[in-house]
């Protein structure tokens, strides 16, 4: 699909344009005074949003991330298959990728009762 050097370059072009971002949203909040009881402190805290602008950030970023894998993938796609075809590929692989994750949830979900229950002695 692409070559290291592609993902390489890639990889650090998306980690420079993020860095960008994050920088903008960086700027110093500078508290008002004029209020009464409350405390420069609160203040501060209210209009920190940097913690919810990283996470949206890093949300649009996965986003976008995953709209280029979908697009690069149905591209390599539709020269060798239909429309439906690609449709079906991708309802299958949903599929699949639900049942493996009900089998491993089953099975983990199964251990915990074993742990959780009193201990059977005749299996040991």
């Amino acid at each position: 699909m692409y070559t290291s050097e592609e993902s390489k370059a890639w990889s650090s072009w998306s980690s420079k344009e993020l860095n960008e971002l994050v920088k903008s949203f960086k700027q110093n909040i500078v508290a008002e005074l004029d209020e009464p009881l409350v405390t420069k402190d609160s203040r501060e805290k209210l209009h920190d949003t940097t913690a919810s602008t990283a996470q949206s950030i890093k949300h649009a970023e996965c986003l976008k991330k995953t709209r280029e894998y979908f697009a690069d993938t149905i591209c390599e796609a539709m020269d060798e298959l239909t429309g439906k075809e690609v449709y079906q590929a991708f309802y299958k692989a949903c599929k699949a990728l639900r049942d493996t994750t009900k089998r491993e949830y089953d099975n983990a979900n199964g251990l915990f009762e074993c742990l959780d229950s009193e201990p059977d002695v005749t299996v040991f």
